[in-house]
């Protein structure tokens, strides 16, 4: 409908909402829904068509947001799916070339880096997407969840701890508020991690004391790998006064924040 039957000016009004910050933060919601249904997926060539039927679509109605934000989909399904950085970075390429340059592929070009934990790279282009006249377009709080964790990995804590922060409050806590709380949890392991134990002590009480009433049901798939990682923490803040060697965490510092953290098993009780 949108190829044969829209208007000019309806096309490029539905290319223009795609850079509105709700449309940027419901996209990287339902992503995470997306990619939880696709866990079992091994067919992707359907999808890879499809990317590139909206790709053409973009570059004869001149519809360069939608373009890049099929690039960026059919990069991530190459990087993380597939395995092939190269042609995840090779899309993000060819996308510049037809639609142009833009904050939503620089954001996928350190993605496909901090897959291959190209650190020093992913935070060389975090650095120019804050200072782009287009920074006021970084909602997605996984692409500053991957910034901290690189400065995480480098030992430049100081900066890791800004991010996830910065990170945590860029998403409404109304409708987020688990991808919130994780980064705040993360936060909070990386501030012990640099000695600032009471720091972290005040990121995650006042975490917990701003979550949801639903955040507190036992046994639910969404809260309670989170709410374990908290607990965790916890306890590291403790051992870090009374059992100095008892004080490292039994997991890497974005385990709490990571959209894909599972558990075995859960039941009310645990």
């Amino acid at each position: 409908w949108l190829d044969t039957d829209a208007s000019d000016k309806l096309r490029q009004e539905f290319d223009s909402i795609l850079d509105w910050p709700l449309v940027q933060t419901m996209g990287a919601f339902v992503h995470g829904a997306w990619a939880e249904s696709h866990e079992t997926t091994t067919d992707w060539n359907p999808w890879i068509e499809l990317f590139c039927i909206i790709e053409d679509y973009a570059e004869r109605r001149r519809s360069n947001r939608f373009g890049r934000e099929a690039a960026k989909a059919k990069s991530i399904v190459f990087t993380e799916y597939l395995s092939d950085r190269e042609s995840g970075l090779t899309c993000l390429d060819v996308a510049e070339e037809k639609f142009g340059k833009a904050p939503v592929l620089d954001e996928q070009r350190a993605n496909v880096l901090f897959q291959a934990e190209d650190d020093e790279q992913v935070l060389n282009i975090w650095q120019h997407l804050l200072n782009g006249s287009d920074a006021h377009a970084l909602v997605d709080p996984f692409a500053y969840r991957r910034a901290a964790i690189s400065a995480s990995r480098l030992g430049r804590r100081t900066e890791a701890i800004s991010i996830f922060r910065t990170g945590a409050n860029c998403v409404e806590p109304e409708g987020f508020a688990l991808t919130r709380f994780g980064l705040l949890v993360d936060c909070a392991l990386v501030e012990l991690q640099d000695s600032r134990v009471r720091d972290a002590a005040e990121t995650l009480a006042s975490a917990v004391l701003a979550l949801p009433a639903d955040a507190g049901a036992e046994g639910g798939e969404r809260w309670e790998p989170v709410q374990r990682a908290a607990v965790e923490v916890c306890r590291c803040i403790e051992n870090s006064l009374w059992k100095p060697a008892d004080a490292g965490a039994k997991f890497d510092v974005g385990f709490a924040s990571s959209p894909s953290r599972k558990l075995e098993k859960t039941e009310p009780g645990q």
